[in-house]
Parts: C-alpha cells; sequence; structure tokens
C-alpha cells in the first residue's frame, strides 16, 4: 500500500485536525478539561504516566519521550504500522479519568479536553520535540533540571543512549516550536 493510501485524516469541528500515517515520528500533547490540576500527587501522576506508558505498549507505539505534569502530557512516538491515534489517546484518557474520579469520589467527572498531534517531517524537528519534550519540567518550573522529575523520560533517555545521543538531541534548539503548552 503506498504512503497517500495509508493516511488517514479526520477532521471533526472545533477541533484539530489528525493525520494518521503509519511508522512516523508523532508529537501529541493532551490537556485536561479547563486546565484543571487533577493529577496533582505524587501518586496521580504516577497513575497518568503509567496509563501512558502501558496503553503506548498495548497500541504498539514506540515511545522516545514523555513527560506527565498536573494538568496535561506531551509524548514523542513511532505510530505502528496499523496506526490509530485516536484508540491510543481514547484508551489513555478514558482509563486515567476513570481512575482519578475513582480516587477523587467524582464518578462521570470530565477529565479530558483534547489532544494535538504534529507529524514529525525531519531529523531536525524530532531532535528540536524531544529536547522540548525533556525540558517541558524545567520551562513549567518543576526542577532545574529535567532528570530530576521523574514523570519524564530525561533520566530513561539518560540512562539507555549514548553520551553522544543525549548531547545531540539537547543541542537542538526547540524555542520556536509551536506546541500547545500554555499550562
Amino acid at each position: 500500500m503506498d504512503a497517500e493510501r495509508s493516511t488517514r485524516v479526520i477532521t471533526w469541528p472545533h477541533q484539530p485536525p489528525h493525520v494518521f500515517e503509519p511508522n512516523r515520528h508523532y508529537i501529541v500533547t493532551g490537556a485536561t478539561y479547563q486546565k484543571a490540576r487533577l493529577f496533582r500527587s505524587a501518586d496521580e501522576r504516577n497513575i497518568l504516566l503509567a496509563t501512558l506508558l502501558g496503553e503506548a505498549e498495548a497500541h504498539e507505539w514506540r515511545l522516545e519521550a514523555w513527560a506527565v505534569f498536573s494538568n496535561h502530557y506531551h509524548f514523542v512516538g513511532i505510530s505502528p504500522e496499523k496506526c490509530d491515534l485516536t484508540a491510543l489517546i481514547r484508551s489513555i484518557h478514558s482509563k486515567s479519568a476513570r481512575e482519578i474520579n475513582r480516587i477523587h469520589s467524582e464518578p462521570g467527572c470530565q477529565v479530558w479536553w483534547q489532544y494535538w498531534d504534529t507529524i514529525i517531517g525531519s531529523d531536525k524537528a524530532l531532535y528540536a520535540r524531544l529536547h522540548y519534550v525533556h525540558a517541558n519540567p524545567v520551562r513549567h518550573g518543576y526542577q532545574k533540571h529535567p532528570r530530576m522529575y521523574r514523570w519524564c523520560s530525561y533520566a530513561w533517555m539518560e540512562q539507555g543512549y549514548p553520551d553522544s545521543y543525549v548531547k545531540t538531541v539537547t543541542s537542538f534548539k526547540y524555542d520556536l516550536i509551536r506546541v500547545p503548552d500554555d499550562f
């Protein structure tokens, strides 16, 4: 099947368009409803991170960077052959919402608003977005260095990749990247 036929675009009124292509790098941001800080505690962020990582694996996405916060998350990942980003996000959002609503004793409360995704088209863009996601805890003022923020993949990258790779990723500027992130 050629690339044109395997690309799927879904658009809905008042929502960003979602283009689906297999075996491509994506950057994805998910946001809570009204930017509510629902994942405040360490245990709550642990739930969101475990859900994100578990569902990505279950849907055969290979994540390369992630950061989870009280009211949003980012990840960079490679889509599987049968790319269905909507199913992945639906699963992350529904499972984490049920769990956070159970913890807060608010069954049925809306937790998630929407998500934004972009296909990453070049190595330069990929490295800049990997750096962006890894630097997000510092950008939001949670820590002075991303390795200190346990809901971010920076320490995982440092431990699992050669120093040269880490230096390459962190050398790319990300200040001009346009990612929804006013949280």
